[in-house]
């Protein structure tokens, strides 16, 4: 229903801990249809993957970047 569109958030931690692994966690919302999307800075440049959801309101966690790259390097 609403392709190609962005809504912003406020990055509350850059390095969140939850279960011993890294997040970065923000109020940008995460539904169904876009976890597993990316993250974007001010520069649309990827910094993370939208990953959880916390039940609080307008709480979202992303996996950073950095740590993706270490999973997938560049080859």
């Amino acid at each position: 229903m609403l392709e190609q569109s962005i809504s912003e958030g406020i990055v509350g931690s850059a390095e969140r801990q939850v279960e011993g692994k890294k997040y970065i966690q923000h109020t940008a919302a995460i539904n169904p249809g876009n976890s597993g999307g990316p993250l974007l800075n001010d520069k649309a440049q990827v910094v993370g993957l939208n990953t959880l959801v916390a039940s609080l309101n307008n709480v979202g966690f992303a996996v950073p970047a950095e740590v993706i790259r270490s999973i997938f390097p560049n080859k």
